[in-house]
């Protein structure tokens, strides 16, 4: 095969093909984006009638409606079109690409000239910007050795190029083939990725009890193509449980090491693990807790039983503790030793009783005991260190769920409301802190190094909802721009210490509209940048197909 190097020929494919798929990603973004925008406002439209109105006029004026969306949606397209065409040509801008001009510098001159480009029919920049001739790779910059790409034109303006070409060749699998083969592409196949997918499990993988199908063969091609894949979910459960479900669902080998949960990051705060701490949770959260790193424990459970007193939500045991005090006295365990600290793991079965004594544990500094002087005074209570703030989560039901989120409102408020102080957390892991994509990333990185691939310029994140996994991936990707020995935390709380294996440049967001995020119910607050994502997909298959065509051809972008 012939060396293909860059021409200087201007209607070279190699000069000009990059900068024409960007210019049809930006078109294909825009007329997504504005489709969006009116289907929001259509969705928002109210029928409101005095009277019953006639089936077949309300007919009429549903379908006149449907018009009106269609014929102003197309109007704003091309509105946001031609005001891109005007600023382009109005003012004459210069190409980058010398598609309109020529620059060169004269003999004994110290500064470069231009003029308008001719092209090889005699047309010319300076009275149309219309002039076309077919896009052809050449080798060893030899013009007589040419092949045309069909469909493929070059203008004096990459947007115009676009317009005039009917990409014909990339329909077609022989014509796409030898494109590839000419150009020397590297194959998708035997490409090495520097970028990993962060996946959100809930919404995006699974819908409560069931699996979203379009996942699948997508998360199969991403382990095929050696992309380091990370399950990032503000589920509180051991990983190893959470990595056998969802290798039974997408039918390839997820481990352990992969699933990076609400708790997962509080492997890093050793300064803790010492400590006496208080564990809130369900299910196996003392399992989870000691996994993480804590070596001394004790439950909400526990403390009732030191303290009988505590718990007088359940009437039963006001039956039990007055029974008590009346044949032995009010008992105490004199071996109780003081809560140093409270991990908020998830939210517990019973609100109420977990509500009341952590609160009692917040006042008392631990140990309820001790006789409290005035709880409105300023007063810094023991340190507290939290997981998943999610408000609500998408299940089974068809309203979303209450999540850890709404616990944490109700401790926060009850504490304002007796203590007259604010709740401080002295840590906070899970989305959308930042610590959750730092620690995801060093997950990658590690998954790379022992692939043999290079080390994560890029991460991708996909999720389902704005609030928590776009406003963290947007979070995250701002902390990534930032100088790397100047940066510091949006959210307020610790960041991961500087790592050799954080190297990620940026974080794109990707949001799926399989979960908390419905578009036909939900608009995106456009007053608040950080839950807007980088770009709005289907489900979770259309959110690779966009990531792998923007990584393996960086000069294709499915729309």
């Amino acid at each position: 095969m012939n060396t293909i190097v860059r021409s200087p020929f201007i209607d070279d494919f190699g000069n000009t093909g990059c900068q024409t798929f960007q210019a049809l990603s930006t078109l294909c973004q825009l007329v997504e984006q504005t489709f969006f925008n009116n289907l929001v406002d259509l969705y928002s439209m109210n029928y409101v009638s005095a009277y019953a109105t006639p089936a077949y006029l309300l007919q009429s004026q549903s379908e006149t409606v449907v018009q009106q969306f269609f014929s102003s949606t197309t109007s704003n397209f091309l509105l946001s079109l031609r005001l891109i065409r005007d600023i382009t040509q109005v003012n004459a801008l210069l190409s980058a690409l010398m598609t309109n001009y020529i620059s060169y510098i004269p003999f004994d001159a110290i500064r470069a000239s231009s003029y308008w480009r001719t092209y090889d029919d005699g047309c010319a920049c300076a009275s149309t910007k219309t002039c076309v001739t077919h896009s052809c790779i050449y080798e060893n910059n030899d013009r007589s050795l040419s092949w045309s790409v069909p469909g493929f034109y070059i203008e004096c303006f990459v947007l115009e190029s676009l317009f005039q070409s009917t990409l014909d060749c990339f329909y077609n699998e022989t014509c796409l083939s030898e494109l590839q083969s000419r150009m020397e592409s590297t194959s998708p196949m035997t490409a090495i990725p520097s970028f990993a997918c962060f996946f959100d499990i809930d919404g995006a993988i699974t819908e409560g009890p069931n699996f979203i199908a379009a996942a699948k063969p997508a998360i199969q091609t991403l382990i095929q193509l050696n992309v380091p894949v990370i399950f990032v979910s503000n589920t509180c459960m051991l990983e190893s449980d959470k990595a056998k479900q969802l290798s039974a669902v997408l039918g390839v080998t997820i481990h352990p090491e992969q699933i990076v949960l609400a708790q997962t990051p509080m492997r890093t705060l050793t300064e803790f693990h010492n400590k006496h701490v208080l564990i809130s949770g369900q299910d196996a959260a003392e399992d989870i807790a000691r996994m993480i790193g804590f070596k001394s424990i004790t439950t909400i459970e526990k403390v009732c039983e030191a303290f009988p007193e505590l718990d007088m939500v359940d009437h039963m045991n006001r039956v039990k503790l007055s029974e008590m005090i009346r044949t032995q006295g009010l008992v105490h365990d004199e071996n109780f030793r003081p809560v140093e600290a409270i991990v908020l793991l998830g939210e517990p079965i019973y609100w109420e009783r977990s509500l009341q004594v952590i609160i009692d544990l917040l006042l008392t500094d631990g140990n309820p005991a001790k006789i409290l002087t005035d709880s409105n005074t300023q007063h810094d209570h023991i340190p507290v260190i939290a997981c998943n703030r999610d408000l609500v989560f998408k299940a089974a039901a068809d309203l979303p769920r209450f999540g850890h989120g709404a616990f944490l409102t109700c401790l926060e408020t009850l504490y304002k409301s007796i203590s007259g102080n604010d709740l401080k957390y002295t840590a906070f892991v899970g989305k959308p802190y930042e610590i959750q994509y730092q620690y995801a990333e060093m997950i990658a990185n590690k998954i790379a190094l022992a692939n043999g691939q290079p080390e994560i310029e890029k991460v991708y994140f996909i999720g389902d909802n704005p609030d928590v996994d776009i406003v963290g991936a947007n979070m995250y990707d701002h902390v990534l721009k930032e100088p790397r020995n100047f940066r510091t935390s949006i959210s307020g709380y610790s960041l991961l210490s500087d790592s050799l294996l954080l190297s990620a440049t940026a974080c794109e967001s990707i949001l799926v509209c399989t979960g908390v995020y419905e578009p036909n119910k939900h608009k995106l607050d456009g007053k608040n940048p950080w839950k807007l994502p980088t770009t709005i997909k289907l489900d979770v298959f259309e959110a690779v197909k966009y990531i792998l065509f923007k990584e393996t051809f960086p000069w294709i972008v499915s729309c």
